[in-house]
């Protein structure tokens, strides 16, 4: 696809959303929990790069009307033994990229708590799953953000696409083991990369003794929600600030899924 046709597609994409997402705010229909999904923190062309100075302002925004929880207040939302009861959002980051440093101080004075899924073994990270060659945290770093109130959760051994991969022992088990053994962290969620998993994914990640996995499926988080597949809402460079404030309406994820789901956009 050109650069042109890149252009437009985005362009037709945040209509769609920015249409459908005014329609549910008139309708009233909202959705009061939900989790976000960066990646990295930078001013280069990289999609899923965001500049700083937008992610604080997205976050900004949010917390006029939304509180930040955790992963552990959504897991026991979902599991029935916590009540979220006003609108509110989780941040997550994935694959552990050393530029997220860059929101560290100004997350913990706004009181944000974020999520990091590392991989367990980076010196023999996929790169072409990564589609780049970012420096990833190293140990001290990891153990910076955690003093921070960032939590340290699995995003597998080497960031394999789970559907098509035969290693899941290595990819899921034997990676919550090597982030036990390397920096004593007791992980407790995965984010499966890319956001692919099938039914025996989740077998296995329930076997290795997770608490939740976490998908990218755009969608409403409830006590009807698979613990083992949340959804999670991307967000990226190529989204406005006008487009993001539609992101997490109702008809907006379902609109998203059926994009994803066809190979549209």
């Amino acid at each position: 696809m050109s650069i042109l046709d890149n252009t437009i597609t985005t362009k037709f994409r945040g209509i769609i959303f920015n249409t459908f997402g005014w329609i549910d705010s008139i309708l009233g229909k909202k959705n009061d929990l939900f989790i976000l999904c960066y990646h990295a923190i930078g001013n280069d062309n990289w999609r899923y790069g965001i500049k700083r100075s937008e992610i604080v302002r997205q976050v900004k925004w949010l917390l006029k009307t939304h509180s930040n929880v955790s992963l552990k207040d959504i897991e026991l939302h979902i599991k029935g033994k916590k009540h979220i009861s006003q609108p509110s959002f989780a941040i997550t980051f994935d694959d552990g990229y050393k530029d997220i440093l860059e929101v560290k101080d100004i997350f913990l004075k706004m009181g944000i708590k974020p999520t990091v899924f590392i991989l367990a073994d980076t010196k023999n990270a996929n790169r072409k799953e990564l589609e780049n060659n970012r420096k990833f945290l190293n140990k001290s770093e990891i153990f910076r953000l955690k003093k921070s109130g960032w939590d340290i959760e699995c995003h597998g051994m080497t960031h394999a696409f789970l559907p098509k991969t035969k290693s899941f022992d290595r990819e899921i088990v034997e990676a919550k083991k090597k982030i036990k053994r390397d920096m004593n962290i007791n992980t407790e969620y995965i984010a499966y990369p890319k956001g692919g998993y099938t039914q025996q994914v989740l077998e296995i990640v329930c076997k290795a003794g997770f608490k939740m996995g976490l998908s990218m499926d755009d969608g409403v988080i409830n006590q009807n929600t698979n613990i083992f597949a949340v959804p999670r809402i991307g967000v990226d460079r190529s989204h406005s600030f006008k487009e993001f404030k539609y992101l997490f309406s109702p008809t907006v994820c379902k609109i998203r899924g059926f994009i994803k789901d066809h190979h549209f956009i």
